[in-house]
């Protein structure tokens, strides 16, 4: 098992409507025989079980994977509440090394 770090700048919305930006920098664990979707998976959902702890709504972000020093990944994204799902601008897959 292996470790990456991952960068996270998420733009959130408390109960009482006042934005912010957070900048998270966390270790997430993987396997080398992990396919590039679970690794990203895994990443993405670290980041909403870290916003749902903080007791926040979700409304954007950019997301920056390291491995050794090296960039893995970059995605953008924003969310949208209506249907409760996120909406990648620049997804993983068009940077993943």
């Amino acid at each position: 098992m292996a470790r990456m770090e991952v960068n996270y700048t998420v733009y959130v919305e408390n109960k009482a409507g006042v934005e912010d930006t957070r900048h998270i920098k966390m270790f997430v664990p993987f396997m080398f025989s992990d396919t590039p979707e679970q690794v990203f998976g895994n990443v993405v959902d670290v980041m909403k079980e870290t916003v749902k702890k903080m007791k926040c709504e979700l409304m954007g972000g950019l997301i920056v994977a390291y491995f050794d020093g090296l960039e893995v990944f970059t995605a953008e994204f924003y969310s949208n509440e209506e249907i409760g799902e996120i909406n990648w601008i620049r997804s993983s897959s068009e940077t993943m090394h």
